[in-house]
């Protein structure tokens, strides 16, 4: 399998995002939108990218949904 990796670091150092990374596997399928982020005690995670649906949860919360996108037919 080939896989082609862009990171794009954030310029502000204020910010929790670091960096935005995109990820394309074999030419034909790509996932963008992902974060390094900085948590608590200084730790980077990565988070996948989402989307605010329009359902809430037993709380009222808005619900995020994780996606991807097909490069080619």
């Amino acid at each position: 399998m080939n896989y082609k990796i862009k990171v794009y670091k954030t310029k502000n150092n204020e910010w929790n995002t670091k960096a935005y990374v995109s990820v394309t596997f074999n030419d034909c399928f790509i996932v963008t939108g992902i974060t390094v982020r900085e948590g608590n005690n200084n730790s980077l995670f990565v988070a996948m990218p989402s989307y605010k649906s329009s359902k809430t949860n037993e709380k009222g919360k808005p619900i995020y949904r994780d996606y991807c996108n097909p490069t080619t037919k």
